[in-house]
């Protein structure tokens, strides 16, 4: 005993001392492996730092051991954290992790052990103001959307002299206009005319500078904060809509140096326009302001899908990064107004009934905040009901206040 007496080191909690003869701890960084079907490497995401713990083999020793012991226990059972004071990390503030285990024995008389796993516990934070997920968007979507414009450069032939290779191209970038305008909807911006003529295309590539300068543009800036959430909310079901839709075009192996040609500019412009309809995609929702909350939900679910085959799909480790970038913030933006969106219910009414009544019983008396005028508004449009004095009886959804 005196041989144990003279290596233990002096420490405490919560006040009550005891004696220390092993100690550990564990420190680091939080990290989440994620691995992907058909790639042979795996992304490693930083959570930040670990949570510290610290593991103890503490001693009561000596005369009187019985009342230092019982003190001990009782600090150890007190509910929240407490000062501990170790012997070579020094003080702060920590809680048990895991129940202490305490042995005693007949043969060792005069002292208790304890087993003891504690967890640094810093105090908690006001909360500070929250990250403006949308702006972060639009940044992380002019990173991507860079790397796509270099990945379509480094692999668009411009300079053949097979006119099927450049008229690929022609063709795209000619028919840009009328597949996005539906989804611009009414506010179609003024697209960069296209000559017809396949010579006059490569012109027209090498006053721009590159292909992706050219074919960029039918990508305008939106301001999608100017326009409002519903607008962005339609611009990104168009968008990522689109991207989900078009299909992968390989390079066959075995072909001529035309056909080669032709495949690979066909290859390129196809996933420039998948990867600029997903990125821009997942930036408009990013701004969205879901009608409910099963629309919000729905939109990040689309989200998901449009960022998994984007990422799928990516031509370069740089692009498939900042794809994942993109997505986080815009799921961060979407759980945001999905917060705040009301939720949609079912009922059922029995009987054929005035409008407003209902939006009383059902909406109202639930939570929803708001003009009676707009409840109404909604229950109409929600229900496609033709006259607000006659809901018909059977199902109808409502706005049940907000998540």
């Amino acid at each position: 005993m005196p041989a144990l007496e003279k290596n233990i080191r002096p420490a405490s909690f919560r006040g009550v001392p005891f004696g220390v003869l092993d100690a550990s701890d564990q420190r680091g960084r939080a990290t989440v492996i994620h691995e992907f079907p058909l790639r042979d490497k795996v992304f490693v995401e930083d959570m930040g730092r670990a949570r510290r713990t610290i593991s103890l083999t503490a001693f009561v020793v000596g005369p009187g051991f019985e009342a230092r012991r019982d003190a001990l226990i009782a600090a150890l059972e007190k509910p929240g954290p407490g000062t501990l004071v170790h012997p070579w990390l020094g003080t702060f503030q920590a809680s048990l992790l895991a129940p202490a285990t305490i042995d005693q024995s007949a043969q060792a008389v005069g002292y208790v052990a304890f087993g003891l796993q504690f967890v640094e516990d810093m105090a908690p934070e006001a909360p500070g103001p929250s990250l403006d997920w949308p702006s972060i968007a639009m940044s992380r979507l002019a990173e991507a959307a860079s790397l796509a414009a270099a990945a379509l450069d480094a692999a668009f032939i411009v300079d053949s002299v097979f006119e099927e290779a450049l008229a690929v191209g022609l063709g795209w970038a000619s028919g840009l206009a009328s597949a996005l305008a539906p989804i611009y909807g009414a506010a179609v911006p003024r697209f960069q005319t296209l000559a017809s003529a396949v010579a006059s295309f490569a012109g027209q590539i090498a006053k721009a500078g590159s292909l992706s300068l050219l074919a960029g543009s039918f990508w305008p800036a939106r301001d999608y904060r100017a326009m409002g959430g519903a607008q962005a909310a339609r611009e990104a079901d168009g968008f990522m809509g689109r991207a989900l839709a078009m299909p992968v075009n390989a390079v066959p192996a075995g072909l001529g140096t035309v056909g080669l040609q032709t495949a690979t500019n066909l290859h390129a412009v196809t996933a420039f326009d998948r990867e600029m309809s997903g990125l821009n995609g997942l930036a408009a929702a990013a701004f969205a302001v879901p009608a409910s909350g099963a629309e919000a939900d729905r939109l990040r679910g689309m989200a998901t899908q449009a960022a998994d085959r984007l990422m799928d799909l990516a031509s370069s480790e740089g692009l498939f990064r900042a794809v994942r970038r993109l997505h986080v913030a815009t799921q961060r933006a979407l759980s945001d107004a999905a917060g705040r969106a009301p939720r949609v219910v079912e009922a059922h009414e029995p009987l054929t009934g005035p409008a407003l009544p209902l939006a009383w019983r059902h909406v109202l008396a639930a939570g929803t905040s708001g003009a009676i005028e707009d409840v109404l508004a909604d229950l109409v449009r929600r229900n496609g009901v033709r006259h607000p004095g006659f809901v018909p009886a059977g199902r109808i959804e409502v706005l049940r206040g907000q998540a």
